[in-house]
């Protein structure tokens, strides 16, 4: 007698992580010179008018479902990642400072969260998500995601492989 176990029996696209999406957190707009008055100083700033969020249509050739790993970049604060169809959603809880990225993978047999630190070290950063991000896939067709952040450059990409049932 042989056993033999399969934790994944999807077929992937030959091309792994070769999928890839981009999102901005804020986008176009208008930029006007600001001053504002505190005691005898005047601050000088700037006043951004721009659409928030940024949705992006992807669609899924494969015939599965197929999990995402998503990097949200810094600068910002409160990055969330929604799928708008299904209404599931990944919300960070942490303020990412210039260039500092945190990793989300989806797969629903390895659900992971961690930043890289150093030489590629791992640093797990579970305690970085709000409690109730659910760890959504893309589903097989269209799917509408969408980016936000309150504040900041935030950016985010997400890597996905095709998976299917058969040849």
């Amino acid at each position: 007698t042989v056993s033999l176990y399969c934790p994944d029996p999807a077929w992937l696209e030959a091309e792994a992580g070769e999928q890839e999406e981009e999102f901005t957190a804020f986008s176009g707009g208008l930029i006007f010179p600001f001053s504002s008055f505190e005691a005898d100083n005047v601050v000088d700033t700037q006043l951004y008018l721009g659409t928030q969020g940024d949705t992006v249509v992807i669609n899924n050739n494969g015939n599965l479902g197929t999990p995402l790993i998503i990097e949200f970049i810094g600068p910002g604060s409160r990055h969330r990642l929604i799928d708008v169809d299904t209404g599931e959603k990944i919300e960070l809880d942490v303020d990412l400072k210039d260039n500092e990225s945190l990793f989300v993978e989806t797969k629903p047999q390895h659900i992971n969260a961690y930043k890289v630190v150093g030489s590629n070290e791992k640093l797990v950063s579970f305690q970085y998500l709000k409690p109730e991000s659910q760890y959504f896939c893309l589903n097989e067709g269209t799917n509408n995601i969408k980016f936000s952040a309150a504040h900041g450059n935030a950016t985010a990409k997400i890597n996905w492989t095709e998976r299917f049932v058969g040849v």
